[in-house]
């Protein structure tokens, strides 16, 4: 049977990153190297939704 890697380490940089994105003044916060802004925007808050989901686990 497969065990599932443990993710609280990750889980908690990511909370940690979060954080730090909340606390900017800009509204966007930077786009992930090689994506243009233009293909991020209509996917904000689905990735927003997706991250609050992933990081309430």
């Amino acid at each position: 049977m497969n065990s599932l890697p443990d993710l609280s380490s990750t889980k908690a940089r990511l909370r940690q990153h979060l954080k730090e994105l909340e606390s900017r003044n800009d509204e966007d916060g930077p786009a992930p190297t090689g994506c243009s802004e233009d293909l991020l925007i209509p996917l904000r808050a689905a990735r927003a939704e997706a991250n609050r989901i992933l990081l309430a686990e």
